[in-house]
């Protein structure tokens, strides 16, 4: 029998007939909507129509797309008319729609050929907050147009689990959005996703570690804690973590991308990434300062003092309140001195980066040993005048290149010269690897001055501890890496947000 001939049996009179037609036509998936819709739309029969919409409805998000698509046609001969036809209905009541005249209009602009028409559906549904337009949202998902998608998966979340059943249902089919549907789960919150998914995912996590050499996302400018144990737990209770989660180095080098800009005691983070022990030590990436309480205390010695007095006399309100707020807590040089307590030595590091700034901090057995501060450049680092050199200083140089090139008989405009020339060659040729390039450039002219590598945080951590440098497949390597929760992270709902398995060279 055909498609056809067992959408006819659907109005068939035995049950048993019936039945039979329904399962296959459900087996059928794809294949059979044309069919059905085509009889859907024309029948007289509203027993017909009934059974038809069961049919389409057991199919789920497959029906999506073909309902929409037969509701915009229906709605675009008819013009700007706001009378509804009995199809449309019977389409609308498929759906489950209560608001059928705006169900028709959002149909019709869903399939417009401007994008930003389509868009504007995404957005409306997600700002007007109307659930029951989901199913034009997991149309929109798979547009063309990225904007369109992302506008989407935007309102997809923005009804938190409202909608995590279309979404799951996406998941179970055969459609194309599987995976933009995957994603909008995850952003939700990982509870949302399916047993079975975090299965696979738990499993090529677990392929990715045991696969991928150790690597330290200290590019992505993030402060970082380096503590000299193997003790992953210790680390999590010293930290305040919890709900760890097994992660790939690409999974961390995403959270602590994410935790960049949350570099001042008043900002909290919901997540940091615990790497495994390497050759010693963990690494944590994140500053979970709301594991250290908030002292009253502190805010009102801070108002006393005259630095506030002074230079926020003039500043707004909020400024101040920010300001008090950052004193409110220990700070970063006190928390090393609690952890070197602990754990024999602590340290943090933070790289400098355009307009941000860097430095480092060393506490051994309850005792600062060095600090430095550095502003956008190491012509403003500020070593701690407090403490002895540290030998992780020995043969890197605290000033900038033309400071030392002019104190050691060099022209002060040499290397600025030649960057300039190289900068003017390799520029915009897509056949240079500028990386090289540069690297190649700065050993040349260190062998013919002598000057040497500047004082950085990871030349720092890549001698006092271990820092981006160094690893390799020398590393011994003891257990994996964890993303794991701060209080924050607990209070707004747990785990969230997509992470990537793998870096983005890899496929």
């Amino acid at each position: 029998m055909t498609i056809d001939d067992w959408v006819a049996q659907l109005g068939a009179s035995g049950g048993e007939a019936r039945q039979a037609a329904v399962d296959t036509l459900v087996a059928a998936g794809r294949s059979a909507i044309p069919a059905l819709l085509g009889e859907l739309c024309t029948t007289d029969s509203e027993s017909m129509a009934t059974v038809c919409t069961q049919v389409l409805d057991r199919l789920g998000p497959l029906s999506y797309e073909p309902v929409l698509s037969t509701l915009s046609g229906i709605r675009t001969e008819a013009g700007s008319t706001e009378a509804m036809s009995p199809t449309e209905y019977r389409l609308c009541r498929l759906l489950g729609i209560a608001r059928l005249h705006q169900a028709a209009v959002y149909a019709e602009d869903s399939f417009s050929a401007d994008f930003a028409v389509r868009k504007r559906v995404a957005d409306d549904i997600g700002s007007r907050g109307i659930p029951d337009y989901g199913f034009v949202l997991a149309v929109l998902l798979g547009d063309s147009d990225d904007r369109v998608r992302d506008a989407a998966a935007k309102s997809f979340a923005a009804f938190g689990t409202q909608l995590v059943p279309v979404l799951q249902q996406i998941r179970r089919s055969s459609l194309p959005t599987r995976r933009a549907a995957l994603e909008v789960l995850a952003t939700i919150g990982w509870d949302a996703i399916d047993s079975s998914d975090l299965m696979l995912l738990s499993r090529f996590v677990n392929t990715e570690i045991a696969r991928a050499l150790p690597s330290i996302p200290s590019w992505t400018c993030c402060l970082w804690w380096a503590l000299p144990t193997e003790d992953q737990t210790a680390v999590l209770d010293a930290f305040g973590l919890s709900d760890p989660v097994p992660a790939t180095a690409a999974m961390g080098a995403a959270v602590a991308r994410e935790n960049r800009g949350l570099l001042y005691a008043s900002a909290q983070c919901d997540r940091v990434y615990v790497s495994p022990a390497l050759d010693g030590w963990t690494l944590v990436f994140g500053d979970p300062i709301s594991h250290y309480p908030r002292d009253e205390n502190r805010i009102r010695e801070a108002r006393e003092d005259d630095y506030f007095t002074f230079f926020y006399a003039d500043r707004s309100e909020e400024d101040r309140a920010g300001w008090l707020e950052e004193q409110a807590r220990p700070s970063r040089a006190e928390r090393c001195v609690e952890l070197s307590a602990r754990f024999g030595a602590a340290h943090w590091y933070k790289e400098v980066d355009a307009y941000e700034w860097g430095g480092w901090c060393i506490a051994e057995n309850g005792e600062i040993k060095r600090r430095a501060h550095q502003g956008d450049g190491v012509s403003d680092l500020q070593l701690s005048p407090d403490h002895d050199p540290h030998p992780s200083e020995q043969g890197l140089r605290a000033e900038s290149e033309s400071e030392w090139l002019s104190a050691h008989g060099f022209a002060p405009e040499m290397w600025e010269e030649l960057s300039s020339e190289i900068w003017e060659r390799i520029f915009g040729d897509p056949r240079i690897d500028q990386d090289a390039e540069w690297d190649a450039a700065w050993a040349k002219f260190q062998q013919r001055t002598g000057i040497p590598d500047e004082m950085t945080a990871s030349l720092i951590a890549d001698r006092a501890s271990i820092g981006p440098h160094g690893l390799g497949p020398h590393t011994r390597v003891t257990g994996h890496g964890v993303i794991a929760l701060t209080e924050r992270g607990r209070q707004g709902g747990g785990h969230r947000g997509v992470l990537p398995l793998r870096p983005p060279t890899e496929k």
